[in-house]
């Protein structure tokens, strides 16, 4: 007798099998030592950030608490490291803090003549994004999917007399959010939404702060301290502070803890993807493995709540680490698949510190595979064709459930 649902199921699987081998497997890639690693684009190609590129000459405190580095400013892409032009005439410290959509378009600091300055790189040039009025510097820290919006913070003053704003940077003009008021308060707009109409950073002051929200000249105040990113269509805003406080989301006006890991006191959440249904940042407290107040990059996601990335990679992909300890999670493509952070080798020596990229396959290529293993190993001596799955057997632990 046969059977036409199974077969017509048991095609379909073969089919969606074929599709998930051609996908692409796990992965876990240093991508240089002594480098950090702050964005990522959209579409997981471009890894943008920082890397060591010399000492600073004569620095009176090298001697007393370690010494004091120059930075280039970096992008990352197939393998392939190339710095950042540095202002016409300027000296060797930058960095990079955000990417577009496709890559094309990143966003930073660099020194010049006046210190350092907010700047923009594409198509191999780089323009200063200018100084609010009013304030001494500016420094930037998200950029829109198209490139065109910038987000960051101006300040001005020094000690109980600082003051600053959060502004957004829109085709060539500087804006201020009106967010930062009086000393001592200050402000900086810390992401952007891919359409840069919403903008969400944090306010500070003495022994306070909280987080805000702005959508379009519509100012929020959020409730929490320090929001750190925002999904693609600014529904979902996540954040923390860390050192005692929790990492948290806000969607639909309520804020909600994420939660942490055990033997963590505290978290920080510091992106999320298009969607907002995977959260990545870091945990820590007093209880780790490695040493006291370590940090540990994780991801969040609503049905596995905090794990550890580096357990994900490893244990249930199967990856070689090499000895490299996750410590944060810092931005996640807007598919949720791939990711970027930073790490050491050895921690209590810190010999070694690099940033990394990951990519997680997505949910259903994992599932297919074991779909397929259990249409293979239910065939019986006859050649016909036994199909026995349960919910569980669909569920892959490592993924993330998008």
């Amino acid at each position: 007798m046969r059977h036409p649902r199974i077969l017509v199921f048991a095609l379909s699987v073969a089919s969606a099998l074929g599709s998930a081998l051609l996908a692409a497997p796990p992965s876990f890639q240093t991508l240089d030592e002594f480098a950090e690693a702050t964005g990522i684009s959209a579409d997981g190609s471009v890894v943008v950030g920082n890397r060591i590129a010399g000492l600073v000459p004569g620095d009176p405190l090298g001697g007393l608490i370690g010494p004091s580095y120059l930075y280039d400013a970096v992008r990352w892409e197939d393998g392939v490291t190339t710095g950042l032009e540095p202002l016409p005439g300027g000296q060797t410290d930058g960095g990079a803090r955000g990417v577009s959509a496709d890559g094309s378009v990143i966003v930073g600091h660099a020194t010049g003549d006046g210190g350092k300055e907010a700047v923009l790189w594409q198509n191999g040039a780089i323009t200063c994004l200018g100084v609010l009025d009013g304030f001494d510097d500016s420094f930037v820290c998200d950029v829109s999917a198209d490139g065109s919006v910038a987000v960051g913070g101006a300040s001005a003053g020094a000690g109980l007399m600082i003051t600053g704003d959060a502004w957004r940077w829109d085709n060539g003009v500087m804006s201020g959010l009106g967010v930062g008021v009086a000393p001592p308060e200050w402000a900086v707009a810390n992401a952007v939404s891919g359409d840069g109409g919403v903008v969400v950073g944090s306010r500070l002051s003495l022994g306070a702060g909280h987080s805000f929200r702005w959508d379009n000249g519509e100012l929020t105040t959020l409730g929490r301290v320090s929001a750190n990113g925002v999904s693609a269509d600014g529904s979902v805003v996540v954040g923390g502070v860390g050192l005692g406080g929790q990492a948290w989301q806000w969607e639909d006006g309520v804020a909600t803890d994420l939660g942490g890991m055990p033997g963590t006191e505290w978290g920080t959440a510091l992106d999320v993807s298009a969607d907002g249904s995977v959260i990545v940042g870091s945990v820590g407290g007093n209880e780790n493995e490695w040493w006291d107040g370590s940090t540990l990059g994780v991801l969040w996601t609503p049905s596995e709540g905090a794990r550890y990335v580096g357990d994900v990679l490893a244990d249930h992909f199967g990856l070689d680490l090499d000895g490299w300890v996750l410590h944060e999670v810092v931005a996640i493509s807007d598919d949720g698949l791939t990711i970027v952070g930073n790490a050491t080798k050895d921690f209590e020596k810190a010999q070694f510190i690099g940033a990394w990229v990951a990519h997680i396959p997505e949910p259903g290529t994992l599932a297919l595979l074991a779909v397929g293993a259990l249409v293979w190993v239910g065939r019986g001596r006859s050649g016909a064709t036994r199909i026995s799955i349960c919910v569980e057997e669909l569920q892959c632990a490592g993924t993330k459930h998008g």
